[in-house]
């Protein structure tokens, strides 16, 4: 097994489950404030690297803290990598490597929006389009929070993969890896992307009513049909704001769907017909990072 999904699997499933916790929560938060820089370096008309930095201030009972979360691409070796370090009283409070997490917070949030949506898994009614980190952790999530989960489909380009089917099997779940021209949408009421597709993935005609799309790619970016947006009977649900005018952005002319806000959800503010297509796009935001790096600052890091 590789040793990204060794490091998944002995991360207990208890932690997984409070960790989810922290995560949610912090769309709870109100005493936060939010701010995203990237930068590029570029010589003779060619990118050689950039970084991308969220900066979050906590308003705490005592003194503010300061969150960096630094993500870096080198263009030229090809390798990215992500740190994070918090500052308060002056003192470094978490100084660490943050893609592991990273990869986590971001496979938390199929399991964080199925929960506050109060929709229960039914095993082999749920599929994932590839593999990785990302999508482990997303089963693991699931898997957290609905014990009886014992099946999910995983489509893929290469087949059978030893090493996830493994992974998964340590973790309780049993997948069976499937063919894309052979899947049959309409059998699902969970579709998961986890890919990198540059043609749509989920196309609306072959999707059942009570089903419910997740996407970590902006939903202009092809994982997701467009023709969606024209659907009355669809809830598109978004991470955060900056991700809704990206999308009203590249597409101005569209008649969009009803749209609402994850945090809306969680406190109640809004609702959302389950029974309808539900669609959630989470290209990613700070507020995910906040909570999880909260938790390494009360808990403490992980043993990876």
């Amino acid at each position: 097994m590789n040793n990204g999904y060794q490091k998944i699997v002995r991360i207990d499933i208890d932690k997984i489950v409070t960790i989810l916790q922290y995560v949610k929560s912090s769309f709870v938060n109100k005493t936060t404030t939010y701010n995203t820089n990237s930068s590029q370096l570029v010589q003779n008309n060619k990118r050689l690297g950039n970084i991308l930095t969220d900066t979050i201030i906590e308003k705490t009972s005592t003194s503010p803290r300061f969150y960096w979360i630094i993500g870096t691409l080198d263009t030229v070796s090809g390798k990215t990598q992500r740190h994070v370090i918090v500052i308060q009283d002056g003192k470094t409070i978490l100084n660490t490597p943050y893609k592991f997490y990273f990869e986590m917070r971001t496979g938390a949030m199929d399991a964080l929006l199925l929960n506050t949506l109060a929709v229960k898994l039914k095993s082999g009614r749920s599929i994932a389009f590839g593999t990785g980190n990302v999508s482990l952790w997303s089963i693991y999530f699931l898997k957290a929070l609905n014990r009886e989960l014992k099946i999910i489909d995983i489509v893929t380009n290469n087949g059978f993969d030893n090493d996830f089917y493994h992974a998964c099997r340590q973790i309780g779940v049993r997948v069976n890896f499937v063919d894309q021209s052979k899947v049959y949408l309409r059998n699902y009421n969970l579709i998961m992307c986890h890919s990198s597709h540059t043609k749509p993935l989920v196309n609306q005609g072959a999707i059942a009513p009570g089903t419910v799309i997740t996407s970590y790619t902006s939903i202009h970016e092809f994982e997701i049909d467009l023709s969606f947006l024209s659907n009355p009977k669809v809830t598109l649900i978004y991470d955060c704001k900056k991700n809704i005018s990206k999308l009203t952005n590249k597409n101005p002319l569209t008649i969009l769907p009803k749209q609402v806000l994850l945090h809306e959800l969680i406190n109640n503010q809004s609702q959302v017909n389950i029974n309808g297509i539900t669609i959630f796009s989470a290209p990613g935001t700070p507020i995910q990072d906040f909570g999880l790096c909260k938790y390494l600052i009360e808990k403490g890091l992980l043993d990876i």
